[in-house]
């Protein structure tokens, strides 16, 4: 198996991802607010709604950047 290089964009996301995890873990009550359009962060959500977490999602308009 080869390595894998992350991009620095890449590696930050992996880090916010094992960040909102770990303190969901911790807290199963958690509240998550995600300001991204990044669909990187779906499997993530997906896992802590099941888990009871609150999330919301503020990411902008793509046309919006006049």
């Amino acid at each position: 198996m080869g390595v894998i290089k992350l991009t620095r964009e890449k590696g930050l996301d992996v880090l916010l991802v094992v960040d909102a995890l770990q303190a969901h873990k911790n807290n199963k009550e958690m509240y998550l607010i995600i300001l991204s359009g990044d669909s990187d962060y779906v499997p993530a959500v997906e896992f802590m709604l099941k888990g009871g977490a609150k999330v919301i999602n503020l990411h902008p308009y793509s046309g919006s950047s006049k």
